[in-house]
């Protein structure tokens, strides 16, 4: 079980994580975003010590939270922007997750995986979308993101077990150590 310590796009959260030897942080691309106008191209290598391993996650959580009012347009130069990004630290980064903007569907999500690095994408699953299309993505994807509210309202621990024999399983957001520890 790996950790990433989250937030590290934040210079100052950056430079305590590096501070401590932090080996394996997470930065979230929406929140870079936020503070860089990418006027210039913005490389992981020039921000992170080559010892550190790096986890991009897309952000996508802010788009999909109610009541965001970002247009198809917007979210689609938003997505093509973190695919470049992607692109550009591809030989930096561990893994990514893929850009799930939900505002967009769910076809549309879909069809944006034939791009993905399938050695580093982490494709993300939403509860909404049903047990069944989780173990669809189970057999079609090494990697696959879970949210920690998904594992709270149902007991899905026992899928997540067996599926996790033959892919790996990201869990977002979890901050729960009695609930890392029965996902292990």
């Amino acid at each position: 079980m790996i950790f990433y310590f989250a937030g590290a796009e934040i210079p100052s959260h950056r430079r305590l994580l590096t501070d401590e030897n932090v080996p394996h942080v997470g930065m979230s691309y929406m929140e870079l975003r936020r503070r860089v106008k990418f006027s210039k191209p913005w490389l992981i290598n020039d921000h992170y010590t080559p010892d550190q391993s790096v986890m991009l996650d897309s952000g996508c959580h802010t788009l999909n939270r109610t009541g965001v009012e970002v247009t198809h347009e917007e979210i689609q130069d938003i997505a093509d922007h973190y695919d470049a990004f992607v692109e550009q630290n591809l030989d930096r980064v561990q893994a990514y997750t893929e850009f799930d903007a939900l505002p967009m569907g769910r076809d549309w999500i879909e069809d944006r995986r034939q791009h993905l690095d399938p050695d580093k994408a982490i494709v993300v699953w939403h509860e909404d979308w049903g047990i069944d299309v989780l173990k669809q993505m189970a057999d079609q994807f090494p990697y696959i993101a879970v949210g920690q509210a998904t594992c709270g309202d149902r007991d899905i621990i026992p899928l997540l077990r067996s599926i996790s024999r033959s892919i790996r399983l990201h869990g977002m957001g979890f901050s729960s150590p009695p609930l890392m520890l029965s996902a292990n």
